[in-house]
């Protein structure tokens, strides 16, 4: 997992594997977006805030979709040394 932040769009994006997004859906708003495969599979969570400002409320938004993902999310964010509030 690939965790990369545009300082100057203020968004951070997790990737969650190499494969190449096919669509993307809106999870909370317009502030959080899933980038799926071919296949419906998660490839990346594209969210328009910095790091440090994503909340467990916008984690648990993910979560509610895609349960598996919260988490990885999460994970990949502290890893990055960011931390949910």
């Amino acid at each position: 997992m690939i965790v990369e932040y545009d300082c100057e769009a203020r968004a951070t994006y997790v990737s969650l594997s190499d494969d190449a997004p096919a669509s993307q859906i809106e999870v909370s708003g317009d502030t959080v977006a899933v980038d799926l495969d071919s296949n419906g599979r998660p490839v990346g969570v594209e969210i328009l805030l910095a790091p440090e400002d994503v909340t467990g409320e916008i984690i648990a938004s993910i979560e509610a979709l895609f349960p598996e993902l919260g988490r990885s999310v999460a994970s990949a964010l502290a890893g990055a040394g960011f931390h949910a509030a």
